[in-house]
């Protein structure tokens, strides 16, 4: 029982800390957990989630363990319409701020109408046959998606593009309209942008494995100072990238990372060395694209304080191994030491991914 309270106490400590800092509705606050528990809707689980810490906030300010009420108000506002009533409680005479979903902007239901809609006169237009959905999330979203799982340490959290796809694809197959995910003819996909709807004959995913052996040239050129990026290659080539790490720019990649794309054969692209694996289906690309990997970097460091451990480069300079999320994770763990980093490369990484990745190199 200790330890299913430590855990309880864990995602409550979480939840607080992000709705300290976002904005956030039901169900992208329910996202950020979206691996944990099965059969509740993302917005059932946001509910929660803010029910359960209104709960637990309440309770400390009426047993007098949290004294400054002032501190909640960022809380009371970035849950939204749910804790209007327990603000006023507190703060009669001032006005409820409602603010925007800090990732969807309050849009996310709006979309999945529209998705529906547009899909759902396509399909019963008898222009596909089988088909499965797809999700163009804009760049934004994207970006803040990706900045906010590796800020936040998001281990569970659950892309948008998915939970649309899914809440989607239910209502259709309840409809009597169920999407093939193993051999689809086509794709049904909604792009965010522009609420358009469109639809593409499926191509071959290919599995590779790659090396970022450069500083300086991002997998992503999407808010980034380099002219050059990977996505950018492949767009020049009339190829599509549909799954790849989020790693920083100047980090190097020295161990060998899943790249999902369009087939193509002799991948050469300055800066990195990407070797080709197999085809795989697209539920092998939703398997892989799942799994978030625990990584280990090696930080190179000047110290003249160095600490035990610490493996001795030439004169000052040592390398660090670390297990971290990410990069900022690395540089907050080394604050400590007052050492200086010189550089960070990723290393290694270990969890299910891991294991996918060697029974598909192995078997090369």
């Amino acid at each position: 029982m200790k330890r299913c309270s430590e855990t309880s106490n864990e995602i409550e400590s979480k939840v607080i800390d992000l709705l300290r800092k976002y904005p956030l509705c039901d169900s992208c606050l329910g996202r950020c957990f979206g691996k944990l528990s099965y059969g509740l809707r993302n917005e059932e689980r946001g509910k929660g989630l803010k029910t359960s810490i209104m709960l637990e906030l309440d309770f400390m300010v009426k047993s007098h363990k949290l004294e400054e009420l002032l501190s909640l108000k960022e809380i009371m506002f970035n849950m939204g319409h749910i804790a209007e009533g327990w603000f006023r409680l507190y703060f009669p005479k001032e006005e409820f701020q409602y603010r925007a979903c800090y990732i969807c902007n309050n849009e996310i239901d709006d979309m999945k109408k529209d998705f529906l809609k547009k899909a759902e006169e396509i399909l019963r237009s008898g222009q596909i046959g089988s088909y499965v959905l797809g999700v163009k999330l804009s760049d934004s979203i994207r970006m803040l998606e990706d900045d906010l799982v590796v800020k936040e340490s998001l281990e569970y959290y659950e892309s948008m593009k998915h939970e649309i796809k899914r809440e989607v694809g239910k209502v259709l197959a309840e409809r009597g309209l169920v999407p093939n995910m193993e051999d689809p003819d086509w794709e049904v996909i909604y792009d965010v942008s522009t609420r358009s709807v469109f639809k593409v004959k499926t191509t071959k995913k290919q599995l590779n494995f790659f090396n970022r052996l450069s500083r300086g040239v991002p997998i992503s050129s999407w808010n980034s100072p380099y002219p050059n990026s990977l996505s950018s290659e492949f767009d020049k080539m009339g190829k599509k990238i549909f799954y790849s790490v989020s790693e920083q720019p100047d980090v190097r990649i020295l161990t060998d990372y899943p790249l999902v794309t369009d087939e193509i054969d002799n991948i050469k692209i300055d800066g990195y060395y990407i070797k080709k694996s197999s085809q795989i289906t697209r539920r092998d690309l939703s398997v892989i694209a799942a799994m978030k990997p625990k990584k280990k970097y090696k930080v190179t460091v000047f110290s003249t304080d160095p600490e035990e451990g610490w493996e001795k480069v030439y004169g000052d300079i040592y390398d660090v191994f670390i297990d971290a999320n990410s990069p900022s994770e690395v540089m907050e763990k080394l604050k400590v030491s007052k050492a200086q980093i010189l550089f960070i490369d990723l290393v290694a990484y270990h969890g299910r991914l891991s294991k996918v990745a060697d029974l598909y190199m192995k078997g090369e």
